[in-house]
């Protein structure tokens, strides 16, 4: 049941057995289980009825939490911290049997109490529309009767028409009037069907009741509350059409008392006290719905946590081979890490003995076809780069892990794009303080808000980055866009010499580079953009070739572990040789051309750009400005830089071929060879041999696989070089916009605000305000937007352009069989 190499290991033990050493197994969180029945439909696993009996209950449990939810009663925490073992598990879980007759008398218990409470708030609901039938008819009655001039006692049945144009049609009719409450969205439906029924003969009254009311017509679940208007229909002929209507319109009658004044006093003061009575029965009936969850909820959390144990525990079942009619022996496969194959056995082993029980047998399989999960144990510190790994792709068993090169790899690139000491601290300062709230937020997941608790699961990564880049701001000099002297005064003078030489200026301090990073006084300086334009394009090329150089030797790495010593031959060489060939050349000469002292020898610094294109286009030609060797003055031109790159050309050219070509001939002759193999086997042994090459081979395939690989590793050793371009782009982006933000607003419109002329305090209240400005753009603009935009160009970078050159990321995480991830409260 464990991982040992390639193998996989079995665990046979006794079938009644069966559920304790799973339910240890999930204890240890150290096996992931195979499905030993793949392919069996789940009715007809041994352990089906046992799994319906959780879902069930567990229904059943998820209903009792609903209701918990809805009176906000919180269930006690379950298990106490004193029941708590070192693994985080409790150390003593019931038998679902001892609660499971509990659980189905509360919830009939809890059934026959929503019915109750159903029915009342449907009374209370009747009671209240008929009571707001009352008041508004009341005010309607009475002003129809009014408009007409007739008397407005109610006693009087024979109203005037309503309508002043249709007086002398309706003189001597009797009115009857339809009364009840709809749902406001079937209102003007309700009164057009009506006009049309009675041929406009009838007048509707209607207005919108502000309190929402519940919707009686919602038979099944949940009654639910909606906003419902009052009407009020008058006829001269009979309402039997008129309330066949409005009951197909969903709309609830009310008879409306005609009789009298005192008539209609004593139907409001009958149904006010309907109503009181019903709300009195109703919070009643409440409350003992709240004294059942009461005592529910002591119990819930136990509950919820011990049904989703056993249910895991009847799946992990059905897993294995178990059939009682078959045999009284069951077992289990599965993967476990190595190092922790002993204490897998040893645990098994105490498990049982301490139930007087012989320990299960652990034997390790033969070799098999099946590729084991990916297992990478993670820290605190490693969770989140490892998981910047994971989204791009778990990896393949035994591949080189990405995540342990995105420690270090990842913060650099992002300090490169983000150097500012200023900056980098804040943002340092933000994963210090995450960091610093571990022991009372624990794994975060308790945080309410979701961007929350993404940064805290990122404390480290915002930490390095914070780190790295107040690393590179040092070596840019540079806090908050000013330029720092922290380890001494500029080399360069101060003052403009006669002759216009400033080299003479910088000979007389010393001669010597800064001692650390850029010298302060380019920043300063007339052509300070050129002069980091430069620098940071050669430092992203150079940071760019060095990292892919790191994948492509990685890839060594994995090409060893896994024994494929053609592809060290026939891959890895011919890739490393055209890679350092064009692109390591040109890492080589932005150094000599860094070294060399130009001036001293009295020659032009010659462009990188074009010696690299005439590296290609033009190998024959002489070179007119040799970055070393000697300069052609007489013919024939012998250069040392031409010989050099002609040699590297050609390597570079012939390592295209071997690389396309090579492999997929080899992986031909291979098979070959093993069918010829296959072929004598099956003459010797007839059909035993059959099935042994289970994936076809195809030359096709071979070639076009290769070629596809060919085509974009060459492509992309130019694509990704010019890709890593864009850390000189953010980099400038970055330090241009802290220094718009520190020249407009700090500088400009604060410390040298000039229309302020000598009044010191609006010269302080302006410097206040910019101030307060320039930090609400530094903090939203480059802390918030230029952060996360760095974040994501380094991402890119580290996924594309690095894990490329070695990482399939086409693995299968470990995933164990633990009861570690059950959560017992609502959120979980």
């Amino acid at each position: 049941m464990a991982l040992k190499g390639d193998d996989t290991a079995e665990d046979l033990f006794p079938a009644d057995n069966a559920r304790d050493i799973l339910e240890t197994i999930g204890e240890l969180n150290l096996v992931e289980l195979r499905d030993l029945r793949a392919g069996t439909s789940f009715y007809n696993r041994s352990f089906t009825d046992s799994v319906k009996e959780c879902t069930d209950l567990s229904g059943i449990v998820t209903s009792i939490g609903s209701s918990l939810q809805t009176y906000s009663i919180e269930p006690e925490i379950w298990p106490p911290p004193n029941e708590v073992n070192d693994k985080g598990l409790p150390s003593i879980v019931p038998k679902m049997d001892s609660f499971e007759q509990t659980v189905r008398d509360l919830d009939q218990e809890m059934v026959d109490a929503n019915v109750g409470l159903k029915a009342l708030k449907i009374h209370v609901n009747i009671a209240k529309e008929g009571l707001y039938v009352l008041d508004m008819g009341k005010k309607v009655y009475s002003m129809a009767a009014g408009s007409l001039g007739a008397s407005a006692d109610l006693g009087d049945e024979e109203l005037m028409p309503l309508g002043q144009e249709t007086a002398a049609a309706f003189t001597s009719s009797a009115m009857h009037v339809v009364t009840g409450v709809v749902k406001t969205e079937s209102l003007q439906a309700l009164e057009r069907v009506i006009w049309r029924a009675t041929r406009g003969n009838a007048v509707f009254h209607s207005e919108p009741i502000e309190e929402e009311l519940l919707d009686t017509e919602a038979s099944k679940g949940e009654v639910e509350m909606v906003s419902k208007s009052f009407f009020m229909v008058f006829l001269v002929t009979s309402g039997d059409k008129v309330k066949k209507i409005c009951s197909y319109f969903g709309a609830t009658l009310y008879p409306f008392p005609t009789g009298g004044e005192k008539l209609f006093l004593e139907r409001r003061e009958a149904q006010e006290k309907e109503l009181s009575e019903g709300i009195m029965t109703l919070n009643v009936q409440q409350d003992a719905i709240a004294g059942i969850l009461s005592k529910a909820a002591k119990d819930y959390s136990m509950w919820v946590y011990v049904i989703a144990r056993e249910k895991m525990i009847f799946d992990a079942l059905n897993m294995s081979d178990y059939d009682i009619k078959r045999s009284h022996l069951t077992s289990v496969e599965g993967w476990a890490p190595t190092d922790s194959f002993e204490e897998l056995q040893l645990a098994l082993q105490n498990s049982e003995a301490a139930k007087g029980r012989a320990a299960p047998l652990i034997t390790e399989l033969t070799p098999r076809v099946l590729v084991p999960p990916t297992f990478v144990p993670t820290t605190a510190f490693s969770s989140g780069f490892q998981g910047l790994v994971n989204t791009y792709g778990t990896p393949r068993y035994r591949e080189a892990n990405p995540g342990a090169f995105c420690c270090i790899l990842f913060p650099f690139l992002f300090g490169i794009m983000f150097g500012d000491l200023g900056h980098g601290v804040l943002l340092a300062s933000m994963g210090g303080f995450l960091i610093s709230m571990e022991k009372s937020w624990g794994d975060g997941s308790k945080l309410g808000n979701d961007m929350l608790q993404m940064m805290y699961g990122g404390r480290y990564i915002i930490l390095l980055n914070g780190i790295f880049g107040a690393y590179v701001g040092i070596m840019y000099n540079e806090a908050f866009a000013y330029p720092m002297a922290l380890f001494g005064p500029t080399k360069w003078g101060e003052e403009e010499p006669p002759d216009g030489d400033r080299f003479k200026v910088w000979d007389a301090n010393g001669g010597t580079p800064y001692p650390v990073g850029v010298d302060p006084i380019w920043h300063l300086s007339d052509n300070k953009i050129t002069f980091f334009n430069s620098l940071k394009m050669k430092i992203s090329i150079v940071v760019g070739v060095i990292q892919m150089t790191l994948g492509i030797l990685i890839s060594l790495t994995n090409h060893l572990e896994f024994k494929d010593y053609k592809r060290v031959l026939f891959q890895f060489i011919p890739e490393i040789t055209f890679f350092l060939g064009i692109f390591g050349y040109l890492v080589f000469t932005i150094f000599l051309k860094w070294a060399t002292d130009f001036r001293a020898i009295a020659e032009p610094a010659p462009s990188l750009l074009t010696l690299l294109i005439n590296m290609f286009m033009s190998p024959t030609a002489p070179i007119t400005e040799p970055l070393y060797g000697a300069k052609c003055e007489m013919e024939p031109c012998e250069q040392i830089q031409t010989y050099i790159q002609n040699y590297l050309t050609i390597a570079a050219v012939i390592a295209v071929p071997i690389l396309l070509l090579t492999i997929p001939i080899l992986e031909i002759m291979e098979h070959s060879k093993k069918n010829k193999g296959s072929h004598a086997k099956l003459e010797e042994h007839g059909e035993e041999a059959e099935g042994e090459d289970e994936h076809e081979f195809s030359a096709g395939d071979a070639f076009i696989h290769q070629g596809i690989h060919t085509i974009e590793f060459v492509l992309g050793g130019i694509s990704n070089t010019a890709s890593y371009l864009r850390l000189w782009a953010l980099s400038l982006a970055h330090s241009q916009l802290a220094e718009l933000f520190k020249d407009m607003v700090l500088g400009d419109a604060g410390l040298k605000a000039e229309f302020v002329g000598d009044n010191m305090a609006l010269h302080v209240f302006m410097l206040f305000l910019t101030t307060g400005m320039w930090a609400i753009l530094s903090m939203a603009v480059l802390m918030g937007m230029e952060n996360l935009s760095s974040f994501l160009h380094a991402l890119r970078l580290q996924w594309v352009e690095f894990q490329n050159k070695f990482y399939h990321g086409d693995g299968r995480k470990f995933c164990p069989f633990t009861f570690t991830d059950i959560g017992t409260t609502f959120e979980d």
